[in-house]
């Protein structure tokens, strides 16, 4: 059979069910699958989720604990897998980590026995943030390897892969280094680094127009790093969409009604909506390639784990806010250079306070922006109520390195309660806080820049608010 698109998407899914899908459809015999279902169909597989199971599923409006899928999203699709021609295809193979979970699964149709169908488990959340930014500075990584050798190791001279997220991106990674590879359609996977671009140059020009890689219009991973050249990017709408995390699930990219029920087209297919890729995303994939193209190597390193950590946070299922908080102030120093970096490049790119919201919002790191906060400021003899949040202190010290003069108000008012506010708060130094920003804005060079100047407005900036606060040493 050939399969569409939209079902290898659906056939992603298998990878992604577990005990937990399983006990909220009130089945106790699946946990996720295992080497008991080699040999089976998928009609076999999920044999367990009768009538009652889906119905039990289908009244479940919230998500599905460790996932962002509702019940009734996992009855929609499990009834189509059973149901559709996929219930055909039997599993062969399974990859698994150390933990048992699956990585990976190569199906076969045994109408057309020659081709292996792999498909690639992409994250779920949590610590796998930390390995799905892991290429951001190297041209290979273990997880890509692995999953190669996977491939490589099967008998099929020709092979269709597909994933999400880090499964595409591994599906992406073999399809350049694998000649049994014809056909990759994966969803929402992130690019790759310059060191793979350039390594693999040739093979990406040999086999880069066998990938199709979907994303939703609004997810921000497929914005991480370089897309590989000669591929087919396509954007889509994402439904049933209620949380910043539902932007990168996979069964976002179905056609569902107003009660998130799965709507097929004429044939019985599941559907999409191909749209433009929405402007906040352009952002963010503008600050992903500017620190790749100018940030130095142990910097490149310092933000790669300081935000892939940040996301495992922003993905976990308690306190995510108070998580995020408590590691940025955690790491002053670290979060000092990503604020460097954020300056220059709302500089260079004559981005504002918006965009730096809009960015925020689009990882869901919205939290970040009330870390540091001034709802008022005292002047003698006057009170101001007014709201400055990062993203607006960051466009006040953006514009220091663009103009001469002086901000009397930053200077003189801001920064002290700022001071008070944020530096007093979480018992962070303030000179080497301040100190950092200055020495590395200064330090990036881009195209744009002019020649060195003898004086940076900024670093006086920096002194003469140092000086506010040396009689308390």
């Amino acid at each position: 059979m050939y399969l569409k698109d939209t079902d290898l998407c659906m056939l992603e899914h298998l990878v992604y069910m577990d005990d937990k899908v399983a006990l909220a459809a009130g089945v106790s015999s699946f946990a996720g699958i295992a080497p008991r279902h080699t040999g089976k169909t998928v009609e076999k597989i999920l044999a367990c989720f009768g009538a009652n199971s889906l119905e039990r599923l289908d009244n479940i409006t919230a998500e599905i604990k460790g996932a962002c899928t509702s019940g009734r999203e996992w009855a929609g699709i499990i009834g189509y897998l059973k149901s559709s021609e996929l219930r055909l295809l039997k599993l062969v193979r399974i990859l698994r980590n150390e933990r048992g979970v699956p990585l990976a699964l190569c199906l076969i149709d045994e109408a057309d026995a020659d081709r292996g169908i792999v498909v690639l488990k992409g994250t779920s959340g949590g610590d796998e943030w930390i390995d799905n930014v892991e290429g951001f500075n190297s041209s290979d990584t273990d997880c890509q390897i692995q999953s190669l050798e996977f491939i490589d190791g099967l008998k099929y001279d020709k092979i269709t892969v597909t994933g999400h997220s880090k499964g595409a991106n591994k599906a992406m990674y073999a399809t350049i280094l694998s000649s049994k590879i014809d056909r990759c359609v994966v969803f929402d996977g992130q690019g790759f680094s310059r060191e793979f671009i350039d390594k693999y140059w040739m093979e990406i020009t040999d086999r880069g127009h066998n990938i199709t890689n979907y994303s939703i219009c609004t997810d921000y991973v497929h914005a991480l790093m370089v897309p590989v050249p000669n591929s087919n990017q396509i954007y889509c709408k994402g439904f049933g969409i209620d949380n910043v995390k539902q932007h990168h699930s996979p069964n976002t990219f179905f056609v569902t009604d107003e009660d998130c029920r799965l709507v097929l087209d004429e044939a019985g297919k599941p559907q999409v909506v191909i749209v433009q890729e929405d402007e906040s995303i352009n952002i963010l994939h503008g600050f992903t390639t500017f620190v790749m193209d100018y940030a130095e190597e142990e910097d490149k390193v310092t933000i790669v784990n300081f935000v892939s950590r940040i996301l495992a946070k922003a993905f976990g299922e308690k306190n995510a806010e108070k998580d995020i908080i408590k590691f940025v102030v955690s790491q002053p120093d670290e979060f000092a250079i990503i604020i460097a970096y954020l300056v220059k490049y709302m500089e260079v790119n004559r981005l504002d306070a918006k965009d730096i919201d809009v960015l925020l919002h689009t990882l869901g790191l919205s939290c970040i922006n009330k870390i540091i906060t001034i709802t008022s400021i005292h002047i003698p003899n006057h009170d101001f109520d007014i709201k400055l949040n990062l993203s607006v202190i960051l466009n006040y010290i953006k514009k220091q390195l663009t103009d001469k003069d002086s901000d009397l108000i930053l200077k003189t008012f801001i920064l002290p309660c700022l001071k008070k506010a944020f530096f007093d708060k979480y018992n962070i130094n303030v000179g080497r806080f301040w100190g950092t920003i200055d020495n590395k804005v200064r330090s990036i060079k881009t195209e744009t820049d002019e020649k060195p100047k003898k004086k940076c407005f900024l670093s006086k900036l920096c002194n003469k608010f140092l000086s506010l606060f040396k009689r308390k040493k």
